[in-house]
């Protein structure tokens, strides 16, 4: 699903938005809306509700919090500005909300930034991973699973009215660019040189499994010929043993020094002597 918002002080684009909740409930878009100046930053808040039964609605929010470089506690950074952490709201289906959180200590120096006030940033894919910041309640499940996916994210804020243009966190390889956790991953997709989309996962599983049956059944034929190659070798040499009925032993009158010379002109005998 399509998302976007678009200001004098930001600018959000992303195709598709997803995040995964710890029961598993899986929030596709939103509202969006721009808090600009909070204590935290500037952030980008995406709001949707959830159904948890037939008259039970949970409200979700994930924020996107950007700062400057007079909010990092790393000193000399000359960014524009950077996305330093995100916030999920867990639950808020009753009185105490459970956030989740990514990034909270700023510990990971975010690449999703920018070193001009002007510049987009772009990228193929961006994913964040949340945990809790202290050990919760026993009855909140925390499954590992919780995060937010956007494919094809433009990002900017204070934006000029011109002169804006792209930048990218790898540039000249705009279609393997991945962003997970605010690090870059580089990711070999020959087919999408091909101009195919991603495979998913079960696409991926069959043809490792499909590579792998390939492979053995390989290993097994060349085994199989390497044996035949052997024995047909062995038996091309192996030495001949005579039978009962040869006679390999020379007689004496059949020697060279007592075998007399004969001519093959009847009735002339060749003398040697």
């Amino acid at each position: 699903m399509l998302l976007r918002y678009h200001d004098d002080n930001f600018l959000f684009e992303t195709s598709s938005f997803e995040a995964t909740f710890s029961e598993g409930a899986i929030v596709r878009g939103g509202n969006v809306t721009f808090h600009k100046d909070t204590p935290l930053g500037n952030e980008l808040w995406i709001t949707s509700s959830v159904l948890l039964g037939e008259n039970t609605s949970s409200d979700r929010i994930v924020r996107l919090i950007f700062i400057n470089p007079e909010q990092d506690w790393r000193s000399n950074q000359t960014y524009a500005w950077k996305l330093d952490s995100a916030w999920m709201s867990a639950d808020k289906s009753s009185s105490d909300a459970v956030w989740l959180h990514w990034n909270v200590q700023s510990y990971t120096n975010s690449s999703i930034q920018v070193r001009e006030v002007n510049d987009v940033w772009e990228c193929n894919e961006v994913e964040l991973r949340f945990r809790p910041i202290r050990k919760v309640a026993s009855d909140y499940p925390v499954t590992g699973d919780e995060r937010v996916v956007l494919k094809n994210v433009r990002l900017g804020l204070g934006l000029p009215a011109e002169n804006i243009h792209s930048v990218s966190p790898c540039p000249g390889h705009p279609r393997s660019c991945s962003v997970v956790d605010g690090d870059v991953e580089m990711i070999d997709r020959p087919w999408e040189a091909f101009g195919s989309t991603r495979l998913d996962s079960l696409q991926q599983t069959r043809l490792l499994e499909a590579g792998a049956i390939v492979a053995l059944l390989a290993l097994i034929v060349l085994f199989v010929v390497l044996c035949w190659r052997r024995q047909h070798r062995a038996n091309l040499y192996q030495q001949l043993s005579p039978t009962p009925d040869e006679n390999l032993d020379l007689k004496v009158e059949d020697t060279y020094e007592d075998s007399e010379p004969r001519s093959t002109v009847e009735g002339v005998v060749n003398e040697t002597r």
